[in-house]
């Protein structure tokens, strides 16, 4: 059998909201130490009250009933708990519906504010919004198998990174840079250090922005075109870096003699690798002719 996610004060929190629905105002206390004398006390407490003991019983079995139905199987966890980009990207739609229903202030866990950049924190925090579940028009389950079937979809026909996903050059850092420098679709998230990481806040920046301009097709298309240029210049860059054994330089010179090669580059339509490369090609035939 799957497993149900259960935790006893989200239990006890949920007839607590059952019972203030229904016009009872008995909430939970320290004596209560776990769900079942919570529960004894309650029944207790609307007996003396002249309660009729049949209805007060199944109120308390219907409102199990109503909480089991309302969790998710451990099944239904496992794809955000087992992709960082699925995990940021549905901290960031939780988030929002969290800010839409006025809950920002008791629900902290998934702001941007207060949530490190490491998946198995969202995971956490994510598990404590289940637990925590203020929303009355949908079930942790049903919210959840929703998102979830979201997700399934947009990789399936909105993964424009799928390909910088796939290489096998560690291209991350391009893609991040080339996000916040050139486009205004930056997620309000930190963005962490790893791969894997750097790839989730990337997605969600995108999904994120590409949702909230669903109405702007022209924008998206604008995006879309773009990218795609930019990534099949820094394709070309890699290949050549394969191709031609290119390897990083990182030196230092002075003001002056960059002066001299940024003039060169533009006067000869070269990139400044090409300068250099060039000029050493031109002093090692001089010394191997003497």
């Amino acid at each position: 059998m799957v497993k149900v996610v259960e935790d006893e004060r989200s239990r006890i929190r949920y007839l607590e909201r059952r019972l203030n629905e229904n016009g009872f105002y008995l909430p939970s206390s320290l004596a209560d130490k776990d769900y079942f004398s919570y529960q004894k006390r309650i029944l207790n407490t609307l007996i003396s009250q002249g309660a009729d003991t049949l209805k007060i019983n199944n109120f308390l079995a219907e409102t199990d009933q109503r909480y089991f139905d309302s969790l998710p199987s451990e099944d239904d966890l496992n794809w955000y708990r087992n992709d960082a980009r699925a995990s940021l990207w549905l901290t960031c739609e939780l988030y929002e519906m969290i800010k839409i229903n006025g809950y920002e202030n008791t629900l902290t866990c998934l702001s941007p504010e207060s949530l490190p950049s490491h998946h198995s924190v969202r995971v956490d925090a994510i598990r404590r919004c289940i637990d925590n579940w203020p929303f009355i028009l949908y079930t942790p389950s049903n919210y959840l198998n929703q998102k979830s079937i979201e997700w399934t979809t947009l990789l399936e026909k909105d993964d424009i990174f799928r390909e910088v996903k796939a290489r096998n050059f560690d291209i991350c850092s391009w893609l991040k840079k080339y996000i916040q420098e050139k486009t205004n679709i930056s997620l309000n998230y930190v963005c962490g250090e790893s791969s894997e990481e750097i790839m989730a806040w990337c997605y969600a920046s995108y999904f994120t922005w590409k949702k909230n301009n669903q109405n702007s097709p022209d924008s998206v298309e604008l995006f879309t075109r773009k990218f795609k240029s930019a990534w099949a210049t820094q394709k070309n860059r890699i290949k050549n870096r394969v191709d031609k054994k290119l390897r990083p330089l990182n030196v230092n010179i002075s003001q002056e003699a960059y002066d001299k090669l940024r003039k060169l580059s533009i006067n000869e339509g070269i990139s400044n690798d090409r300068v250099i490369e060039s000029a050493l090609d031109m002093i090692y035939r001089s010394k191997i002719k003497k």
